[in-house]
């Protein structure tokens, strides 16, 4: 019999094990990011002195950064242009991000598909200098067969996460895993027939009463 990792159900394991690919997201899956990315686009308001609403980042979770800071800049009558926000937060991020831990289950399941030679990648709303940088960081950007996300070489920009997990859902051979921190991406992976794994955190409302395979618990700061 394989021994299956404490972190992963038996149930999980065995949807790993039968599976051809995994598709990851990133922030607040991979590492419990999203707090981070919250921190930094409120340090970068502090700074101008703008206080958003305490759960203002929970509906900005998901979307590309350029579209979050075009919300912003709107709401708040921010003068700065959006490439310089996007600059300011990017050093603040990555300082923190560094200092995070790998979420418990991401060496598990990586383990098992290593095993069983499943291709695993990683399909993002994030920017791919943060997630390769990150990854480099966590010593595992090698497990990941491409990283596609805004910015990254292995893809057409300008960058459409929905239109990307499509494409990679329709393209690639079944069985298929989707781990996911976010409703919208789960549904695209679940109306596409891949198994989807739902992972909860602080600023997300990821159930086992939304329908999803299987629930994870992202690590905490």
């Amino acid at each position: 019999m394989t021994d299956t990792p404490a972190i992963i159900s038996n149930s999980l394991a065995t949807h790993l094990r039968a599976a051809s690919t995994v598709i990851w997201d990133f922030d607040g899956v991979i590492a419990n990011t999203e707090p981070v990315q919250e921190q930094a686009f409120t340090e970068i308001l502090r700074r101008m002195n703008i206080a958003p609403p305490a759960d203002y980042f929970t509906d900005l979770i998901g979307m590309p950064e350029p579209d979050i800071w075009q919300d912003l800049v709107s709401k708040y009558e921010i003068a700065l242009p959006v490439a310089t926000l996007i600059d300011e937060r990017s050093r603040y991020y990555l300082r923190r991000a560094t200092e995070l831990n790998l979420a418990p289950y991401v060496e598990p399941i990586l383990e098992i598909s290593d095993k069983v030679r499943a291709k695993s990648l990683i399909v993002s709303a994030g920017r791919y200098r943060h997630v390769d940088t990150l990854l480099r960081a966590w010593g595992i950007r090698d497990r990941f067969f491409s990283v596609l996300c805004t910015g990254s070489p292995h893809v057409p920009q300008p960058f459409s996460k929905p239109e990307q997990l499509k494409t990679v859902l329709e393209n690639e051979l079944p069985p298929v895993v989707i781990i996911e921190d976010s409703p919208k991406y789960l549904a695209i992976g679940g109306a596409a027939g891949a198994v989807t794994v739902g992972v909860s955190h602080e600023l997300n409302s990821v159930s086992q009463a939304q329908g999803w395979d299987h629930i994870l618990r992202s690590s905490a700061l």
